[in-house]
């Protein structure tokens, strides 16, 4: 149940970048598609550290424990950054094509 609860988190920023880098990228919005862009993936590392330190802290009976989680949800946000990416790039294509 936890690590469902954390993938859904960590995919928030694909979520965002989504919703609202087409707006951006076409100009509904005033912020520009590269901050939108910059802002998701910044969210994507901050919230990965965030979980860790949670999952560690508040998943332990004995405290505070080793760190190799954090590896474990690297290796899960890596990915999920380089898709932020390239959907911003894609959205970005379609919207100076059209």
């Amino acid at each position: 149940m936890i690590v469902f609860v954390v993938i859904v988190i960590l995919l928030i920023p694909v979520y965002l970048q989504m919703k609202y880098g087409v707006k951006s990228a076409s100009g509904w919005l005033e912020k520009s598609h590269f901050i939108l862009t910059c802002q998701c993936l910044l969210l994507e590392i901050g919230l990965a550290f965030v979980l860790f330190f949670l999952l560690m802290v508040f998943d332990s009976d004995a405290g505070i424990r080793c760190g190799i989680g954090l590896a474990g949800l690297v290796i899960f946000a890596i990915p999920i950054l380089f898709i932020i990416f390239l959907l911003a790039v894609f959205q970005r294509i379609v919207i100076k094509r059209n």
